[in-house]
């Protein structure tokens, strides 16, 4: 309060006032005193304290905002508040998280009531007591080791090794049976004695491994009368022994010259 202040309530008191109207005008002088003092500062905070406007709603510059976003007008000439970064944009307005917009509404989700079962705390004796003791010991140790060995035999099939074993290949033989002039038997000392050129009919005899005759006829060398009765046909007169009469009646290797086997 000023000097000029001071005075005036001073008059007021000295000069001649009803006692209601000297309160009134001591209630008014400290009035404007606070008005004067204080007043400005609360005219200033009262716009602080006023409530920011959430997105959607009408604004004119981003401090109006909750946001701090006041967009840019539309086709009417408005601004209004942007959302919040929590939010979504739904249309004019803005949606909360956990919300969906769904034709420019903000819908909440859907909350499923579940049933719980309260249990109560009335117990029901239906088991007949019994004296058995329920002080069972549960300190059961349960350091039980783990380190279970891994290292497990694995019995991996391993594949055999390959050996390089010889291949014997069998030698062609360059005699024949042909070659030999031979029909049957197995002729003796030609490819290992391995040499089959086979046997001679019912009633015949491999004559010399070489030659099937009838069993009734004689070999070379053997006596004769006539000529029937050699296998090779052939019993000369004043011989009468049975002559070779080709190649094929001598052994193998041999060879029949002048009716004689060389």
């Amino acid at each position: 309060m000023d000097g000029s202040k001071f005075d005036q309530l001073a008059k007021n008191v000295a000069s001649s006032t009803s006692r209601r109207q000297l309160l009134k005008r001591i209630g008014a002088t400290i009035a404007a005193g606070v008005v004067g003092f204080g007043g400005v500062d609360l005219l200033r905070n009262s716009g602080a304290a006023a409530t920011c406007r959430t997105g959607g709603v009408i604004c004119r510059k981003n401090a109006d905002c909750c946001s701090n976003v006041c967009g840019a007008p539309n086709f009417t000439g408005r601004q209004y508040c942007g959302c919040q970064a929590t939010q979504s944009a739904c249309g004019t307005k803005c949606c909360e998280a956990g919300q969906t917009c769904i034709n420019d509404n903000c819908v909440g989700p859907t909350r499923t009531s579940t049933a719980t079962s309260t249990p109560s705390n009335t117990p029901i004796n239906t088991a007949t007591p019994t004296e058995t003791p329920t002080n069972t010991p549960t300190n059961t140790p349960t350091n039980t080791p783990t380190n279970t060995p891994t290292n497990t035999p694995t019995n991996t099939p391993i594949p055999p090794t390959a050996t390089n074993t010889p291949t014997i290949t069998p030698t062609v033989c360059a005699v024949t049976c042909v070659s030999l002039n031979a029909i049957c038997g197995t002729p003796a000392g030609y490819c290992n004695d391995t040499l089959n050129c086979g046997t001679c009919a019912s009633g015949q005899t491999c004559l010399n491994n070489r030659l099937c005759c009838d069993s009734t006829k004689l070999p070379i060398g053997a006596n004769c009368s006539s000529n029937s009765q050699c296998c090779s046909q052939k019993c000369p007169n004043g011989v009468n022994k049975c002559v070779c009469n080709q190649n094929a009646d001598c052994g193998i290797g041999k060879s029949c010259v002048s009716e004689v086997c060389v």
